[in-house]
């Protein structure tokens, strides 16, 4: 089977990652496309892709394609069989009803509490769990234990960046114990080697965690994030219950982070939960086997 993955920026490298995945779990004939150079304010997700081309997507036998951007494209459009929901895809109704009305084959949603609320498959968005792995897997963690914070939505950082300040200035009475680090509009290779050398990783308490907690976990380590309830119920749903330490308020992160700070078995055992948690839902064999379901 002759496939075409079709990306617009592709900034949470979802599109890059199900290409990946191919290429490791099945012998399909693959391609991974980009319509939309990433912007220079968010370098963090690098990888591009080649520019579209149509002779291989006339020819494909399925057409994959995410995010509103490609909308405006009407070749896309027209050859488009699967379009798979990002979080801004659904949140924002004008935009879904657009994407409704394009009558695609199939939809997919990356979003388990929207796949628990409307019925559509969810795709777990993959990782490159097993990339990482191989190329990361050996390296030391920094002593002392590095927490670091590398908000996933570049958008809205300040949030993140505000309580994690919040959270170290609670922990001043540990100086010494710890350290921190706070990175974000950086290219994908050197956020990934700081997450294979940090112990804890936070992410965000106001949304649901995104692929940079999802890569800090397949990295070994302990991921605090906010997940609502809605989403636990959707992954719990697919069989998948969260293994990363789930947090209402920056006062509940403090308290998890000053807990992993000061009893190792406690993180490690927390960083061996979040590592599960990937493996088990994202590590691409099973977003694969479910667009090939809708494929076949």
């Amino acid at each position: 089977m002759k496939i075409s993955l079709v990306a617009y920026r592709d900034t949470s490298t979802v599109m890059y990652n199900l290409w990946r995945a191919f290429q490791r779990f099945t012998s399909h004939e693959v391609y991974f496309m980009n319509t939309s150079r990433v912007p220079k304010w968010n370098v963090y997700r690098t990888p591009l892709g080649k520019p579209i081309n149509e002779d291989i997507i006339k020819s494909s036998d399925f057409v994959i394609t995410k995010h509103i951007g490609i909308l405006k494209n009407k070749f896309l459009l027209q050859h488009t069989d699967l379009f798979i929901l990002g979080r801004r895809d659904h949140t924002h109704s004008e935009q879904f009803n657009q994407i409704k009305q394009c009558d695609f084959g199939h939809l997919m949603t990356t979003q388990p509490d929207f796949a628990f609320k409307s019925g559509i498959t969810w795709m777990p968005s993959p990782t490159r769990l097993y990339d990482m792995v191989e190329k990361y897997g050996s390296v030391e963690k920094l002593y002392p234990p590095q927490i670091l914070c590398q908000p996933t939505n570049f958008d809205l950082p300040v949030h993140a960046i505000r309580d994690f300040d919040f959270i170290i200035s609670r922990l001043s009475n540990l100086e010494g114990r710890f350290q921190t680090a706070l990175f974000h509009h950086e290219t994908q290779e050197m956020a990934i080697a700081r997450k294979a050398r940090a112990s804890i990783f936070f992410d965000r308490i106001w949304s649901a965690y995104g692929m940079n907690s999802k890569e800090a976990g397949a990295l070994g380590c302990a991921v605090v994030t906010g997940v609502s309830d809605v989403f636990l119920r959707g992954l719990e749903s697919e069989g998948f219950p969260c293994g990363f330490v789930n947090v209402d308020n920056k006062r509940e992160a403090t308290t998890e982070i000053r807990k992993m700070i000061v009893d190792e078995d406690y993180r490690v055992e927390v960083a061996n939960n979040s590592f599960r948690h990937v493996k088990e839902a994202y590590n691409g064999e099973i977003s694969v086997k479910r667009v090939l379901e809708v494929c076949d």
